[in-house]
């Protein structure tokens, strides 16, 4: 019988690599509603959830029931290929490229975690530890409190990564698979704010460097008295340069708070759902610039006597500025807003919010203090 469950295990795994390999979009597909395809999906992951349950129930070290692991291995087999199936049906064109990517995304996680946890029962049967103490259900792995790491504790784990994937996918929205194309980018378009947001809390951290010299004669016994200086001090010119950076990315960050008020409205907002091509254009523009706002608050560490690395930094943001200020204008295509710019979230104020941010990132130099 243990011959039997090790061909199923590896026809488990050799399944889900082929399942993972074969995600993808199928331009032929015929074109299905999004609320079937998502509900086929989540009852996919509801059924492998559940027969993974069972498997590792069944092939618990300490007591193994061979018999009654053929069936749900039969069963996740038989499933981990509909699941790639299903996802392949997500058609970027019809249900948007950031839900498909999402979507493809959430498939390719659980699969991965199914085939290593065929590879943790494969390695029980083959090398068989000396059983700890173990949980007669897979909910209890997951109690708190340091355990022995052998091969049991590997497979518990693998099958509470299982589970935890699918219950992610499965939570309710907005935190679970995202329903439309509308909340994925919304979903994503948080995910870069928060970037930018971290950056603001650095640079704020660096333009007001803590005084050294506060008179309390606290001693961390990091200093070294032989030396003249912390070789990490700031210079004038360094935090100068963070000050200026800090309100350039902070209104990075408000921009993209405003983008995500005014274009990706939360689900209980009546306005009509914008095209899926005008979010995901959108949600494109966002890495680089995210990306350059990276690389610009990095700029603090340079020196004034080399300015080129600023200037390089500061013409990569400008392109991605300009690549978002496009993808946010295009809502307004063809529509009339004759709202003013004093009104946040019209067209004006948008196009007014870009044009400061890129003359402040224009006007970004080192200024030398003497």
């Amino acid at each position: 019988m243990a011959s039997d469950i090790r061909s199923a295990l590896t026809l488990l795994s050799q399944t889900c690599a082929l399942s993972i390999a074969a995600i993808t979009t199928k331009s032929d597909a015929q074109e299905l509603p999004l609320t079937t395809l998502r509900a086929d999906f989540i009852s996919l992951l509801s059924v492998l959830y559940s027969n993974t349950t069972k498997l590792s129930i069944a092939l618990n070290p300490s007591k193994p029931a061979y018999s009654a692991a053929l069936l749900p291995l039969k069963d996740l087999v038989s499933h981990s290929s509909t699941l790639a199936s299903n996802a392949s049906l997500f058609l970027p064109r019809v249900h948007g490229r950031a839900l498909t990517a999402e979507v493809h995304s959430t498939a390719k996680s659980v699969l991965t975690a199914l085939q290593e946890l065929a590879h943790a029962h494969l390695a029980l049967l083959t090398h068989p530890t000396t059983p700890t103490p173990t949980p007669t259900t897979t909910v209890d792995a997951a109690a708190p409190g340091p355990r022995p790491k052998n091969g049991n504790d590997v497979y518990l784990a693998k099958t509470g990564v299982v589970h935890e994937l699918i219950s992610q996918a499965k939570a309710n929205p907005p935190d679970g698979l995202s329903v439309t194309n509308l909340i994925a980018v919304r979903k994503r378009w948080r995910e870069h704010t928060e970037i930018i947001d971290d950056a603001v809390a650095v640079l704020g951290i660096e333009a007001d460097p803590p005084d050294d010299d506060d008179g309390n004669g606290f001693d961390d016994g990091w200093h070294d008295p032989e030396l003249d200086s912390d070789p990490g001090e700031q210079s004038p010119e360094q935090i100068a340069l963070a000050k200026t950076l800090l309100s350039i990315v902070e209104r990075t960050s408000a921009l993209f708070h405003d983008v995500r008020g005014a274009l990706l409205p939360p689900l209980r907002a009546p306005a009509q759902t914008p095209p899926n091509a005008l979010l995901d254009d959108l949600l494109d523009s966002a890495p680089p610039l995210v990306a350059a706002v990276d690389n610009l608050a990095t700029q603090i560490y340079g020196a004034p006597d080399d300015p080129s690395s600023l200037h390089e930094s500061r013409d990569s943001f400008a392109r991605a500025l300009t690549s978002v200020a496009i993808a946010v204008k295009a809502f307004w295509k063809g529509k009339e807003d004759t709202r003013p710019a004093s009104k946040k979230g019209s067209r004006a104020y948008f196009v007014e919010q870009f044009a400061q941010l890129n003359a402040a990132v224009e006007a970004l130099q080192w200024t030398i203090i003497t």
